[in-house]
């Protein structure tokens, strides 16, 4: 299993990449899965500085695909700086 935690990039947005370009399937539990790969996001608390909020978001990469699926999910949770 790989485990990544990201910041501030909403679960949406990976699962609508997930669903679109990686082939996947939302099951009813938040789940998205694929051929070889499953997918699970869990709600951090959320870290507060002064008056910002920034979302956490841990997700759980497994399955015979899962470097794949991992390496998929870096890039679509990449954010530039500025």
């Amino acid at each position: 299993m790989t485990g990544l935690e990201v910041r501030n990039v909403p679960a949406a947005i990976l699962v609508r990449d997930l669903l679109d370009e990686f082939e996947g399937e939302e099951q009813p539990d938040g789940t998205v899965t694929g051929h070889g790969w499953l997918v699970r996001f869990i709600a951090g608390e959320p870290v507060r500085m002064k008056q910002t909020v920034i979302t956490v978001l841990f997700i759980e990469i497994s399955g015979e695909r899962e470097v794949e699926a991992a390496t998929f999910v870096r890039r679509k949770s990449m954010r530039g700086g500025g």
